[in-house]
C-alpha cells in the first residue's frame, strides 16, 4: 500500500464514521457502505491492486477511489463532515 492509498483509506473513513455517529453506533449502515464501495469502486473506477481498468478510462493510480482522485475528493468530503460535526447537526428523529 502506498502513501496515496493509505491517505485515501483515511479520508474514506470519515463518511463511515459519520454514518456510525448518525445511527447511534450501529455498524450495519457502515457495513453496507463498505460493501457498496468494495463492489462499485473497482467496477467503475478500476482495480488499483490488480491494475485492471474500470468504466472510467485513465491511469488507475490517478482515477481510482483509492488513488489520487480519491484522496482529493475524500479531503473535500472529510472537510465537509468535520464542518457538519462541529456545527452539531443531526438528522431529526421522525
Amino acid at each position: 500500500m502506498t502513501v496515496v492509498q493509505a491517505s485515501a483509506v483515511f479520508v474514506v473513513s470519515f463518511p463511515f464514521a459519520y454514518a456510525y455517529y448518525l445511527t447511534d453506533g450501529s455498524v450495519l449502515p457502515v457495513a453496507i457502505l463498505h460493501l457498496i464501495w468494495n463492489i462499485l469502486n473497482p467496477w467503475i473506477l478500476g482495480d488499483i491492486y490488480g491494475n485492471v481498468q474500470g468504466l472510467v478510462a485513465g491511469q488507475i493510480f490517478v482515477v481510482n477511489g483509492e488513488g489520487v482522485l480519491g484522496v482529493v475528493l475524500g479531503l473535500v468530503a472529510a472537510g465537509g463532515f468535520v464542518l457538519i460535526f462541529k456545527r452539531g447537526y443531526r438528522i431529526p428523529d421522525s
